[in-house]
């Protein structure tokens, strides 16, 4: 098991163990195990049917039995990561079924959801049927999948068309970002089927399609033509976004099928994808800091919502005098008289102004953000805080993971002076962090000294969450 908010069970070899655990009792007295769930790995275990079935069995009893209403949402068995690599795994149409319904739940609006994003059954002998089953019930996963692999699981042509359909779904529910289907017998045909259907895939940014080709060089040579007349369609869309072509093998290096003629079209797809991403993100964030400015004076009010100096949950100190708050309130109340004109501008008008700052987004992607930034609850309080017990340096409390080659001996640490003495901080709390989490509080982000940022896990769920994580092709202003 691993922290805890997050355990992993985890049996590389046949031979290896799971961490030891101690139980906890729930609230109904039960024994408890476990306590939650992030990432299942069992690879190499020599799984057969009956313990898939058996695997299945007890993912659905996890459902019934340990996620009650009063749980909290870390405590709850939301499965991120299934892997089931180099297994005898064969499958049939009901075990898919029951796979997929052990790894959907309800959420609290009514609707089956899931928290599934990789997925990993690479090296296990899928019958037809399972994989069939499988590739039409992966969109009622609820575009939470992100990762799948099926390298070395028996895919055929027939296999490849089931694939296709899935990975290029009109309705663009398909949101994977990695897949790897090497050493199949898709075929030249199976793969340039998987390969066309990609390009209606606006999120996948990696792809592995190696070692599928036997036998069928004349029924590649058949369609080359036809492959490369569609390919210059595809070209000419990335190069408008993408001036060089060295620029394109670069973005997606590493990706391939094996054959030139669809390897082009496969890479320019995926330089196509990652370039709108980065487009997408960056002009959200932009979009959002503008519309914070412009937008917030006009949003609706939350009564419930202060902007007062407030402490954080592990803070010593006491709440900063009346006065202080008074003159806050008094210099924002002097601000919205001398502001800019561009208030006294129609709303439709003045989206119509900020829209511009984001050509790439969709409507509902510019409209979600400007919900967000004109509403006074999202915005992050500034509080003065006192170093709690907790400001220690082998205690501090933020989520960002240091980068070993970055850390000295001479580092000071957060809350420490450079004398030795304990010194407060003026920090901002941010409301898209849980209760539970602190990072980055009183200072404490190391930003590009850490391998792992937590304004930058914020921010990148901000942009899920406005679903401006992608691009999105409906009524973008391209």
């Amino acid at each position: 098991m691993q922290g805890d908010d997050a355990q992993r069970i985890s049996v590389v070899q046949k031979t290896g163990k799971s961490a030891d655990t101690t139980p906890e009792p729930d609230y109904r007295g039960r024994t408890r195990f476990p306590r939650s769930l992030k990432s299942l790995e069992l690879t190499d275990v020599g799984m057969t049917d009956l313990g898939f079935e058996a695997l299945i069995r007890w993912l659905q009893s996890l459902r019934s039995k340990l996620e009650p209403e009063g749980l909290e949402e870390e405590e709850r068995i939301n499965i991120l990561h299934l892997g089931l690599h180099a297994n005898e795994i064969q499958g049939t149409s009901q075990t898919a079924q029951a796979l997929i319904s052990a790894l959907s739940f309800i959420s609290p609006s009514g609707y089956p959801t899931s928290s599934l994003t990789s997925l990993i059954l690479s090296s296990n002998p899928l019958s037809a049927e399972f994989k069939q089953t499988l590739f039409t019930l992966l969109p009622s996963l609820q575009n939470s999948l992100r990762c799948l692999q099926l390298s070395a699981t028996g895919l055929t042509k027939i296999d490849a068309g089931h694939l296709a359909s899935y990975v290029g779904r009109p309705d663009g529910s398909c949101k994977l970002i990695e897949l790897r289907a090497n050493a199949n017998n898709m075929g030249h045909w199976g793969v340039k089927k998987v390969v066309d259907a990609l390009c209606r895939c606006w999120t996948i940014e990696k792809v592995e399609l190696f070692a599928n080709f036997i036998d069928d060089e004349d029924e590649a040579s058949d369609d080359a033509d036809a492959v490369e007349d569609a390919d210059e369609e595809t070209t000419a869309t990335v190069l408008h976004y993408i001036p060089s072509q060295d620029a394109v093998t670069s973005m997606a290096i590493g990706s391939g099928c094996g054959r030139l003629d669809l390897e082009r079209k496969l890479k320019n797809t995926l330089a196509r994808n990652i370039y709108l991403k980065r487009g997408v993100t960056d002009q959200s964030l932009k979009l959002l800091r503008y519309s914070r400015q412009l937008l917030w004076q006009n949003g609706p009010r939350n009564t419930k919502t202060s902007l007062g100096p407030q402490c954080a949950t592990d803070c010593e100190c006491s709440p900063v005098s009346q006065s202080t708050s008074k003159a806050r309130k008094d210099s924002n109340t002097n601000n919205s008289h001398a502001s800019f004109s561009f208030t006294l501008l129609p709303t439709e008008i003045q989206l119509s102004i900020l829209s511009h700052v984001a050509p790439l987004l969709s409507t509902a992607q510019k409209l979600r953000i400007f919900e967000y930034a004109s509403n006074k609850a999202t915005l992050p309080m500034l509080r003065l805080c006192l170093p709690s017990s907790q400001s220690l340096p082998l205690r501090r409390r933020s989520n960002c993971i240091p980068d070993p080659t970055s850390l000295g001996f001479g580092l000071t640490s957060v809350g420490i002076s450079n004398h030795g003495s304990r010194s407060g901080s003026l920090s901002r709390s941010n409301n898209l962090r849980s209760s539970h989490s602190t990072g980055c509080s009183g200072g404490s982000c190391m930003g590009s000294k850490s391998v792992k940022c937590q304004r930058e896990t914020d921010r990148k769920k901000w942009l899920a969450d406005m679903g401006c994580d992608v691009y999105d092709p409906g009524t973008a202003n391209t």
